[in-house]
């Protein structure tokens, strides 16, 4: 909400998340226990043709420094929260 309403961000890009290093398989774990769900991984014998990342870190420096935000939550927190 802070980049929406406070003016320094006006006209600005900013990346959204945490520093948090989380990798999406952990991100898949976290939320099938939570919500008592199965999981299937793919097998590591597997070969996929993807340039899909598996894990997603923002650089949000700029937020910090121009805005002032600091993370509230881990990004876990965050993920179960708005599941």
């Amino acid at each position: 909400m802070v980049m929406v309403s406070d003016r320094r961000a006006s006209g600005d890009i900013f990346n959204v998340g945490s520093p948090d290093v989380v990798s999406l398989q952990y991100v898949a774990e976290v939320l099938a226990k939570h919500f008592k769900l199965g999981l299937k991984l793919a097998s590591p014998d597997v070969e996929y043709r993807t340039i899909a990342s598996k894990s997603y870190f923002p650089d949000v420096r700029k937020a910090k420094k121009l805005l002032d935000l600091e993370q509230s939550e881990s990004s876990i927190e965050a993920v179960l929260r708005m599941a």
